[in-house]
């Protein structure tokens, strides 16, 4: 395979963008790359080798550019300003910068113009180069874009940003636009599998019916449910689509064909529901049984329980009525406890106010005791006295008797 390289100026952008042409002669086919915005994206990823055989025949020559995504698209922390700016730097070179160089890299001296190509952001890339300037190209085919650019962004569009979204210019098309008339004679072909991870499908769909509304008859194909946004898909679906476009009628043939192969998967996957269906069917036909014989265990456990209830309502009952009676009983001990108690205390005060009058009589008592022994002392002490005086009476009397015979006796001798 013919491979060379060239390093383009994007004037817009005032930067160098990388180009690789594989292929000497044949429809040149223009490649938007996907996810690094390499131009080698395609080679990377095997969709180069895909397209081998026609490139290696001469019936294609791949030229694959570089782009601005990762400062346009993918910028998804930038200011929207500077996004804008990458994506219309982008578009401008693939209108101005790109179509001299296409032309003469073709060989001939009036070159039909190339096919765009793309997958992924590519596709959206594509799509926005032959919807602004359908005159430039042969051709489209876009595997699994997205056409809403306000998915990409984040938010409502603004003028500037509807002219790169493709919905909002497929909307803003009338019949009698040139551009219009012009993409009515290009084959365009979009494809997309139903995955999960193809999140454009939809606005694939809806890209579909606006189209249509236009009387614009492009090839919109829905592989299966199992076709993811991948690689493996992609180079499955442009070795499919390609030599199509490269064809007169080809896509319509294809159409006929596609039609039939949607219904082919639609019922395929239509008996798989059904019998997913079936299958949840039976499940819930097996759920209901056993609820039901659940239902009635429920019902015969409930009516039980009830009984329950009854027979201990009952026993409450009695014990509510044996509870009432041992307060009253208990109220009635207890009046007579008080009372007791009352009793008790009066006779407690009683019988401190006797202990007290014991206490006193007793302390009276001592102090009589205590007297009784001071007068028995002292009456002693008296008698002790009446006794010393009774003696010292005979005393003195005995005194005086001899005090009186002296006398006698001295007035007795008449010395």
């Amino acid at each position: 395979m013919d491979v060379r390289e060239l390093t383009l100026h994007a004037t817009a952008a005032n930067r160098d963008l990388d180009v690789v042409i594989y292929g000497r002669s044949g429809r040149q086919v223009l490649a938007f790359p996907e996810g690094d915005s390499s131009c080698l994206s395609w080679e990377n990823n095997g969709l180069v080798d895909a397209l081998s055989g026609p490139v290696d025949e001469g019936l294609v020559q791949l030229v694959c550019v570089d782009s601005l995504d990762d400062e346009a698209w993918h910028a998804r922390g930038a200011v929207g300003s500077y996004r804008l700016e990458n994506v219309q730097a982008f578009l401008s070179f693939v209108e101005r910068d790109l179509p001299a160089v296409l032309a003469s890299l073709s060989g001939e001296k009036a070159p039909t113009p190339p096919i765009a190509a793309g997958v992924g952001i590519g596709a959206l890339n594509a799509t926005l180069a032959v919807l602004r300037r359908p005159q430039d190209f042969s051709g489209l085919v876009a595997l699994s874009g997205t056409y809403d650019v306000s998915r990409l962004l984040g938010q409502e569009l603004d003028e500037d940003w509807r002219l790169l979204s493709p919905l909002d210019i497929v909307a803003g098309l009338t019949p009698r636009k040139k551009v219009t008339r012009l993409l009515r004679e290009l084959p365009l072909a979009f494809v997309c599998g139903q995955e999960p991870s193809e999140t454009g499908l939809d606005t694939q769909r809806e890209l579909e019916e606006l189209l249509t509304s236009k009387g614009v008859a492009a090839t919109f194909e829905y592989w299966g449910y199992d076709v993811s946004h991948d690689w493996y898909w992609w180079r499955e679906e442009l070795s499919q689509l390609l030599p199509c476009l490269l064809e007169k009628d080809g896509l319509t043939r294809r159409a006929l064909v596609a039609r039939a192969s949607r219904a082919r998967s639609e019922a395929a996957h239509a008996a798989m529901v059904v019998e997913t269906r079936g299958e949840e069917l039976a499940e819930a036909r097996r759920a209901l049984t056993k609820a039901k014989r659940d239902a009635k265990e429920c019902a015969d456990r409930q009516k039980r329980e009830e009984q329950v209830v009854l027979d201990r309502q009952d026993s409450a009952a009695k014990l509510a009525k044996f509870a009432t009676d041992a307060w009253v009983e208990r109220d009635r001990v207890q009046a007579l406890l008080d009372d007791a108690i009352a009793r008790g205390n009066a006779a407690q005060a009683k019988a401190d106010a006797a202990a007290k009058g014991l206490s006193d009589a007793e302390w009276i008592c001592g102090e009589a005791r205590s007297r009784a022994q001071e007068a028995v002392h002292l009456k002693d002490e008296a008698a002790q006295r009446v006794q010393d005086g009774i003696r010292a009476l005979e005393d003195a009397k005995e005194a005086r008797r001899q005090a009186d015979a002296a006398l006698a006796q001295i007035e007795g001798d008449p010395r």
